[in-house]
């Protein structure tokens, strides 16, 4: 019975460590997690920005061709 039962407590030790982790470094998994939400939005206008100015020349170097 005594080996059992520890290999049981072995068993809860280290989920029990993951959740004392989760609950002190929620805070920090918020701040990252919102950081790369701003990087990703900043790179997506980017992109879009990218696109529109793409588009822009596109047009005008067309228009210069055609005349």
């Amino acid at each position: 019975m005594g080996i059992e039962s520890v290999g049981g407590s072995e068993l809860l030790v280290e989920p029990v460590i993951k959740e004392f982790r989760y609950m002190f470094c929620f805070n920090n998994f918020v701040q990252e997690f919102d950081e790369q939400m701003l990087t990703m939005a900043l790179a997506l206008y980017r992109l879009q920005d990218a696109e529109q100015i793409i588009f822009i020349l596109y047009t005008h170097t067309r228009s210069f061709s055609n005349k």
